[in-house]
């Protein structure tokens, strides 16, 4: 059992670290980055799905998420 919770930790921390990299990468949309890795940690279980959707409902994470969209806006050239 002590193997199986490890490998599920290893697994989120991985699931985690390759949608920040792929929504600070541009290349691919950020919110396809998020609902790519929300999908995939309900698909393998990683955590119960309203565990997973509970952090969008708290409006410090939903003020954050849009500062960074203004902010990538304003810094693009054009």
């Amino acid at each position: 059992m002590l193997v199986y919770r490890f490998a599920v930790t290893v697994v989120a921390a991985v699931v985690v670290v390759a949608t920040l990299a792929a929504m600070t990468s541009a290349k691919v949309p950020p919110v396809l980055a998020l609902a790519t890795g929300l999908a995939i940690g309900g698909i393998f279980r990683l955590a119960p799905v309203p565990a997973l959707l509970s952090g969008l409902s708290n409006e410090g994470v939903v003020t954050v998420g849009g500062m960074l969209v203004i902010a990538k806006e304003s810094c693009t050239p054009g």
